[in-house]
């Protein structure tokens, strides 16, 4: 069963789609959830940074910035396989 633009869809063996509709029973037992708050984690998410102490904030921006600069200089290097 495949979903395309909202509607489910059986694939047949010829590679052709065949529609799929739903019974008044199975609509009734899908469950609804709901729609997700972004204004509201993004929030929660600034409400928890601010509760942190500085030295935290620093430890945490010392350790973004060891990783950043160990990516910056990382060099990929590439070994051919012997044929």
């Amino acid at each position: 069963m495949v979903a395309i633009r909202g509607k489910f869809c059986k694939l047949r063996g010829d590679g052709q789609r065949k529609k799929y509709t739903f019974s008044a029973d199975e609509q009734r037992s899908v469950v609804q959830e709901p729609a997700p708050d972004y204004e509201k984690a993004e929030m929660d998410l600034l409400r928890t940074a601010l509760k942190r102490s500085y030295k935290e904030r620093f430890l945490i921006m010392t350790s973004l910035m060891k990783g950043s600069l160990m990516m910056k200089r990382a060099k990929i290097t590439c070994k051919r396989l012997p044929k």
